[in-house]
Parts: C-alpha cells; structure tokens; sequence
C-alpha cells in the first residue's frame, strides 16, 4: 500500500531508516576524522621540514630536548617558534619565502579546528536507536556488536587527540618521559582493555597503520613489552605444530593493568577474547583450538570483518564465531580435526539459515568437512587457516581486498 500524510510508515520501517540514516553519519564522520588528521600529520610534517631548514636546524635541537615538539603544534605554536629563532639568511638550498611558513601554520591550524568541530559533531550525534526485538536476522549481530578495523582505528585517532596523563599511582610504571612510547602504550591498553583484543600481532598492526609503518618496527612491541615488563601485562604463548603450524603472542591485563585501565579511561576494563574463551570454552584445556579461534578472529578482522568470539545465540547451542564480512553475517565453526560430526552442522545450519561456514586447519582437511556437509546436503561456504595466513603474507597491502571463504557450495 502506498505511503500518503495520512498513512504513515510502519513504525518498525521507520525505526530502520532511521538506524540507517544515524549508522550513515557515524561512519561518514568517522572517516572524515581519520582524513583529516592524515593530512592534518601531513602538513605538520612539511611544516616542521620546512621550519628546521629555514632556521638552520633550530627545530631538531628542541626536539632532542623534547621528543613531542612539533607533533601536535598549533599556529600559536609555531609563531613562537618562530619568534624563538628567526630565519637565517646563510642556510643553505633554496629558502622558502616566510609568508609560506606563515600560510602553512594557518592551514594547520585551520584542519586542526575542523577535527575538533567533526568530533564535537560525532559526540552530540544520537546512538541508533535499538533493533526491534522482534526483527530477527538468520545469524543476528551479538549484543555490543564488535568494531571492524576502519571503526578502531577512528577510535584511536580520536584518543590521540585527547591523550590521557599518566595516572600519578602508575607514573613510574609506564612512558611517562617519552611522549610516542605513551601514546603507543595508551592506544594499546585501550585496544586490550575497551576493546577486548588480545592478539598482539592484530595490535601491532592496528597501530602500525595510523602512521603506515611495519608492524614489526616502529617501537610498537617496545612500547607494549615495557608495560609487560612493570607488570602491568601478561604474554602468554600459543602454538599449534598441526594441522596448522602456528605461534601466537597473546596479552592480557593483569590485576595492576586492569586497575591502570580504570584510571585511564574512566570505565571498567571488558573481558577480553581470549579471557572470554578460558571461561566458556575450556581455553586451557584445548590450546590449539583458542589459538585457532584468536587467529581466525585475527585474519578476518585484517580483512575488514566484525568479529565475536564465542557469541550468544538462540538455544542452547554456542557457535564458536560470529563474524559480519562483505555484507553478510554468519556463525563460523573452527574445527581442527577430520572427524565426522554430523550433529556440529546442523547446529550451525539451523541457526545460519540452512547453511554451514566451516574454518579448517588447512586445504586438505577442509576438502574432507566440506565433503561431509555435501553429503549431508547442507550447503556452506569454508576456508582454513593455511590459506589465510599464506594469502595474508603475498598480499599483506591489499588485506582488505582479500576473501574471507575460500570456497562455496
């Protein structure tokens, strides 16, 4: 029936619009937020290279005294820079006119303010308004529905613009005397403690994409070790030898981390994944699986990908994932071994809509549970954890463009 003044929308269509519309903005400004503050770093960046040559490497010397001069400089900043240590006219190479100086500070400033403005915008936007109970999706979003990628590292960009001090009790624990080693050491605590990671790899990689650096340098496990180190988190190694061969680190707060959490952020630290599969899913008992679980989470959040470990779902059966990935949401079972489960998969099929999405521990033991699904007549899609880490590692600039299942029947 058509829509007219005196027929209005159904209140459940016009709730999911409205949801949309709000969903719309947040991402928009999100995204917005992590532009500008690029170009916001960009422009610090030729600023202060333009600065240190104009008055003959004034810029450097301050920032051995003070490894953050220049990071987050506003143009007040850089007028008394400037007034400090006035151009030099024997510097040699061309030398750039002041009034470009001057031009670019103002810039700065200028996207300085309108992140500002963006952010206040984000805050005073409304939250969506809840799903109706009665809407029920063939594998619903968990309760808290978990952050892809893009979402964290917004989260993140915004925390540095406002980074806490070091809280008085735990000054001597963390970075205190060096500015980035405390930024990285904040972020993480607030991926570990509000956001429930615990996968030090996937950790190192979120950061290490805010400044589009290797994970595997730039301070990251420096900054994160250190806060091991002081007791304020825990490593704890896993591996697996088959049928995926396999090391992770994952991190956990510890009684001092979580209390440190508190004062940094003003909340209660989250249980995180690998907390939660210790208590629900005998993670000490089967290390292998926890460690396939975390990983699969891992990958499939480099991939762009919500993830939930061991989500709620309806009945009395508990999938070991839920993840939401190139528009469609599923249930995930992790399974290690070859044996016939016949009863596993239709489980999952009955609260997949009638579909499996199986993760293996490699191509020859996906081949065999694919096989049993087929012969149960359940179709599904599948992959395995070999195959995701060895596309991860050929074509780790492109992670986001990578699929998630190998394979669809």
């Amino acid at each position: 029936m058509a829509w007219g003044r005196a027929d209005p929308p159904p209140l459940d269509a016009a709730t999911a619009t409205a949801r949309g519309l709000i969903s719309d903005i947040h991402a928009d400004l999100n995204a917005r937020l992590v532009t500008r503050d690029r170009q916001i770093v960009g422009l610090n960046q030729l600023l202060a290279e333009i600065a240190d040559r104009l008055t003959g490497g004034a810029l450097e010397e301050e920032r051995r005294r003070d490894p953050g001069a220049a990071l987050h400089w506003q143009a007040a900043d850089w007028h008394a820079f400037f007034t400090r240590h006035p151009a030099q006219s024997n510097v040699p190479g061309p030398e750039p006119p002041r009034v470009e100086v001057e031009r670019l500070a103002t810039q700065v400033a200028h996207w300085q303010n309108r992140v500002h403005a963006l952010e206040r915008q984000l805050v005073e936007t409304p939250p969506p308004p809840p799903a109706p109970a009665e809407s029920t999706p063939a594998a619903p979003a968990p309760f808290g529905t978990p952050l892809n990628a893009a979402e964290l590292l917004a989260e993140l960009t915004a925390l540095t613009q406002r980074l806490p001090k070091p809280p008085r009790p735990f000054a001597q624990q963390v970075a205190y005397h060096d500015p980035k080693l405390w930024q990285r050491q904040v972020q993480g605590l607030y991926l570990i403690g509000q956001r429930g990671l615990s996968q030090q790899s996937l950790i190192h990689w979120l950061l290490a994409r805010l400044v589009d650096l290797d994970p595997e340098g730039g301070g990251f496990g420096r900054a994160l070790e250190k806060l091991a180190e002081n007791s304020l988190l825990q490593r704890t190694v896993l591996e697996l030898k088959s049928p995926f061969s396999s090391t992770l680190i994952v991190l956990s707060l510890t009684a001092d981390g979580r209390r440190l959490v508190k004062l940094l952020f003003d909340v209660e630290a989250v249980e995180s994944d690998y907390e939660r599969i210790r208590r629900l899913h005998q993670g000490d008992d089967l290390p292998a699986h926890t460690l396939g679980l975390l990983y699969f989470g891992l990958t499939a959040m480099q991939r762009g990908a919500r993830v939930r470990v061991l989500p709620d779902a309806a009945g009395d059966w508990q999938p070991d994932l839920w993840i939401e990935h190139a528009g469609a949401s599923r249930y995930v079972e992790l399974e290690l071994s070859e044996k016939e489960n016949p009863a596993k998969w239709r489980n999952l099929a009955a609260v997949n809509d009638g579909q499996v999405a199986l993760c293996a521990g490699n191509a020859t033991q996906r081949a065999r549970l694919v096989g049993d699904c087929r012969a149960m007549k359940l179709p599904g899609v599948a992959t395995d954890l070999e195959t995701l880490a060895r596309e991860f590692k050929e074509q780790r600039a492109a992670a986001e463009t990578l699929p998630l299942f190998q394979e669809t029947w």
